[in-house]
């Protein structure tokens, strides 16, 4: 897979940002909801700044996570030690879509990466978490879709914004979809800009296949 997750695409968000944790300390709702304690591998893809590295943490994985900006990992990594996250837990420099062979995960979760890869790699992102899994594991994502442009003035470089179905398409073949819900996000990343909406879809799935 080629390297093309724009290592600066969030970058002016988390350096400008009014306070730290630029997504919230809560986990995503989907992830709530979904993501039951265990044990075993976790992986966060795009973790930022590990909001949901360390809850997945918290419940018993050892929650391994990836993310191409640099002050978001050092966030992340600060949030496991704070909150005495397992120890087996970490948060990596890495572009996503290079990512080697790794042990297959309980979890994978994907807050925020998919509208972040182009179309030339975005498909191998997908198969990269179908072979990093095995029937039983669970599937959390979080990704901005086309039903609402991307704002002038956002802060980040161009987003990849497709349409809900071609994630639905994209993995139903190999996994059992238990909550799908496209819903309207807004959002505020001050002092770069106020108030705005994105088109979200949230799913969560179990690996049949």
């Amino acid at each position: 897979m080629s390297a093309n997750v724009d290592p600066r695409r969030y970058s002016r968000l988390y350096q400008t940002s009014l306070v730290e944790s630029l997504w919230g300390d809560e986990p995503g709702s989907f992830v709530r909801k979904f993501v039951s304690g265990g044990c075993g591998v976790a992986y966060d893809l795009g973790c930022g700044d590990g909001r949901n590295l360390a809850w997945l943490s918290a419940m018993g994985y050892s929650a391994i996570g990836f993310d191409v900006d640099s002050l978001a990992v050092a966030r992340a990594e600060k949030r496991l030690i704070d909150s005495s996250a397992h120890s087996k837990s970490k948060a990596h420099r890495r572009d996503v879509v290079s990512l080697s062979e790794m042990p297959a995960a309980s979890v994978i979760v994907a807050y925020g990466l998919l509208h972040c890869v182009s179309d030339d790699s975005v498909t191998d992102v997908i198969e990269w978490i179908c072979r990093h899994t095995i029937p039983g594991s669970r599937l959390v994502v979080a990704v901005l879709t086309d039903g609402i442009p991307e704002p002038d003035g956002h802060g980040t470089s161009t987003l990849f914004l497709r349409n809900h179905r071609f994630y639905r398409a994209a993995f139903e073949k190999r996994w059992q979809f238990d909550g799908y819900e496209v819903s309207r996000l807004i959002e505020s990343h001050m002092p770069l800009i106020g108030e705005h909406q994105h088109e979200i879809l949230r799913f969560s799935a179990e690996r049949r296949i």
